[in-house]
């Protein structure tokens, strides 16, 4: 799911072109491809250091570190709330939204709703295990 915003900006060139035309209608014609690929570099360095994050506080949550776990909330809740800009840009990137949105806040349940969730926590700071 990371990938699946700039992997649509480059599959459907035309479409992230009338979606920069649209955010910028006093730009050149001449311009527009370079903005483009300027939108389209910036969407990938995004969601590549987003990937990274978020794989790596995931390993720390499976640590039992609890920082790690409201780290990730954040930023889980941090990307929900930016994919709906993606959302704004066009038809083309409101599905990968939704989608998204929908796996965060599945996962934010599964942090935290869940009493083996919490028990898995808990064990860990009654054993003495570092948390923090």
């Amino acid at each position: 799911m990371l990938v699946a915003l700039p992997v649509t900006m480059v599959l459907d060139p035309a479409a992230t072109a009338a979606s920069v035309e649209r955010q910028n209608p006093s730009l050149p014609p001449s311009e527009v491809q370079s903005w483009a690929s300027a939108a389209v570099a910036y969407a990938a360095a995004i969601h590549l250091v987003y990937a990274v994050l978020v794989t790596w506080l995931g390993a720390m949550t499976l640590r039992r570190r609890r920082w790690a776990r409201v780290a990730l909330t954040i930023a889980l809740v941090l990307a929900t709330l930016g994919s709906l800009d993606s959302a704004t840009r066009g038809p083309g990137y409101l599905w990968w939204a939704i989608a998204g949105d929908v796996l965060h806040v599945a996962i934010i349940a599964m942090l935290w709703v869940p009493g083996s969730v919490r028990q898995f926590f808990a064990v860990a700071t009654r054993r003495g295990v570092r948390t923090g």
